[in-house]
């Protein structure tokens, strides 16, 4: 399959065949016959070898050697983010920290700071006392936002041994590998809720539909994987395919990294599944690359408490956001597992993205003017908050109506932020014509 991990000197610029206009149905693509070349498939920033697997170990999905590895061989390619927002006091066996889980040398960087994980590196076992056989190596070249990591054999490893890392003994509060496959009563119940959501979502947009469920997709999925014909987490092996369909690269033309679509896909057909674990004690206000993991499917009330959150394997991570989208991401919060949807037909080489759930409402994503919202400021702007924002002087019209120029909408921390209205409402990078200088913040999920 060629060398994943070689360097390559490329301007991926120049290789796009298509940029987004706006409202425009398709994205960010590349030239196929240069995505197809060793040159690119180089680039990816996520990918894990075929010589892993995963296994229900004492309820928990942990990764084994699926064939003898030799020391120094590098098993996983993968990306770490900086998470802001965390509660230092609450454990959190999913969140690595710099000194405990890995070390970077040659870069300053604080004691103990706080990373979030791509890939599978959510899956390995940790130990304190020495004994790990894989390291994780560090490269930051990026910046320490976002590290870059090589998960490398330190001895010879045989076929069937646990993958065991450094890192400290925390415990863990789900048995995830035994909730995976949901029973179908809780998959209808899903089905149900997540239908009902759509209603409702559809009913708070003038004139938007209600979105397609792709129903059959996901009980198919839910089939093959209780009868052992797909497994949790296989991302690059033919059989049992996870995220094979999907590249992680730097971004042609936005700062960060993107996904694109290695073949050609169908609407309805899964573009890539995969496994979520749950990130206590933090903040999903502040710390934009976490996912929503609320039961019920929506944001929390006041009066109900913090928002649950949690963190994705695989690439889920870098999915950009667009408005119209073409994927969509359904989230099994029973199962703490994820599965994308092709809502259109996809060109290998064009990018993949999804519209993030969140983005009226979670204040990373409401003060980023380049992202596009689920709803319209007159939607989700204080006129329809149970509480009341104190009101300034309107400052602009959108739509017709006038927006204030103090906070207008209320967190679930409890704060107030300003929605920083624009003259389009739904108008992001994204969207905008190839000759926009602008940029986004960078890959942010829901």
């Amino acid at each position: 399959m060629g060398n994943p991990f070689a360097k390559a000197e490329v301007k991926l610029e120049d290789h796009l065949v298509y940029r987004p206009g706006v409202g425009d149905v398709r994205k960010h693509s590349f030239d196929q016959a240069f995505f197809a070349t060793d040159a690119c498939r180089a680039m990816a920033k996520v990918y894990v070898d075929d010589s892993v697997e995963m296994r229900n170990d004492g309820g928990q999905q942990l990764l084994f050697a699926k064939s003898s590895i030799k020391k120094g061989q590098v098993i996983e390619k993968s990306v770490l983010r900086a998470c802001d927002g965390l509660d230092d006091s609450v454990p959190n066996p999913f969140i690595l920290r710099n000194g405990t889980d890995f070390s970077l040398d040659g870069v300053e960087l604080q004691l103990e700071a706080p990373y979030i994980a791509a890939g599978a590196i959510m899956f390995y076992a940790f130990s304190p006392n020495g004994d790990a056989n894989v390291e994780l190596k560090m490269s930051a070249p990026n910046g320490t936002s976002s590290l870059e990591v090589d998960v490398v054999a330190l001895v010879d490893i045989e076929a069937g041994t646990k993958f065991v890392r450094k890192g400290a003994d925390i415990p863990v509060d789900v048995a995830y590998g035994d909730v995976y496959d949901m029973p179908e009563e809780d998959l209808n119940a899903w089905l149900a809720m997540w239908a009902g959501n759509d209603i409702e979502d559809a009913a708070s947009v003038e004139g938007k539909e209600v979105e397609e469920l792709h129903e059959e997709t996901i009980r198919d999925h839910f089939r093959q994987s209780r009868e052992g014909k797909i497994a949790p987490f296989v991302p690059d092996t033919p059989v049992g395919v996870s995220s094979s369909k999907a590249r992680v690269m730097p971004h042609p033309v936005w700062p960060g990294y993107g996904v694109f679509a290695t073949v050609n896909i169908k609407k309805g057909e899964i573009v890539e599944y995969g496994l979520h674990r749950k990130i206590a004690g933090l903040n999903g206000d502040k710390c934009p690359y976490v996912f929503t993991w609320n039961p019920n499917g929506k944001r929390r009330k006041q009066e109900e408490g913090p928002n649950q959150w949690a963190q994705g394997a695989g690439n889920i991570m870098f999915y950009n956001s667009d408005s119209p989208p073409n994927c969509r991401l359904f989230r099994l919060y029973g199962g703490w597992r994820f599965v994308l949807v092709a809502r259109q037909d996809i060109a290998m080489g064009e990018e993949l993205m999804h519209l993030y759930k969140s983005s009226s409402w979670r204040k990373c994503f409401v003060q980023d003017d380049y992202l596009p919202k689920e709803q319209p400021l007159e939607v989700r702007s204080v006129e329809n908050t149970p509480v009341m924002a104190p009101k300034g002087d309107p400052e602009i019209l959108v739509n017709g109506s006038p927006i204030p120029d103090l906070p207008d909408i209320l967190l679930n921390d409890g704060q107030w932020v300003r929605s920083s209205p624009r003259p389009s409402p739904t108008a992001s990078p994204s969207l905008e014509p190839a000759t926009s200088p602008a940029a986004p913040g960078d890959d942010l999920k829901i």
